[in-house]
């Protein structure tokens, strides 16, 4: 496990570092650009039925909120794909058909 894994008791993931009192900078840098998977931390997903309705997620964090799926790169995962499929099925019940990248937001 490098020191940018982290287990949160169920798996192990990648993790952003972020050190106390550091900004940090998002960039938008399109659909075009796409860095190595082994830079890439986490992904948001926006799921649309056929009906082209957007499926959200109730999410139990302390308090109930509406939120689209997502979250950390799992050790074992190698494409963004794989991690989107697997998030979405964790966290609304539904397996992903087409997919297409919309935007990369880079954080330094």
């Amino acid at each position: 496990m490098s020191e940018s894994d982290f287990y949160d008791g169920l798996r192990l993931r990648k993790k952003t570092i972020i050190q106390t009192g550091q900004k940090v900078n998002f960039v938008d840098i399109g659909s075009s650009f796409l860095t190595a998977f082994e830079k890439i931390t986490s992904v948001l997903v926006v799921p649309f039925t056929k009906d082209g309705l957007i499926v959200c997620a109730l999410l139990d964090r302390g308090i109930d909120r509406i939120d689209l799926p997502g979250g950390h790169v799992e050790v074992n995962e190698f494409t963004c794909e794989e991690t989107a499929k697997r998030e979405v099925m964790e966290e609304v019940g539904v397996t992903l058909e087409e997919l297409k990248l919309v935007k990369v937001i880079q954080s330094d």
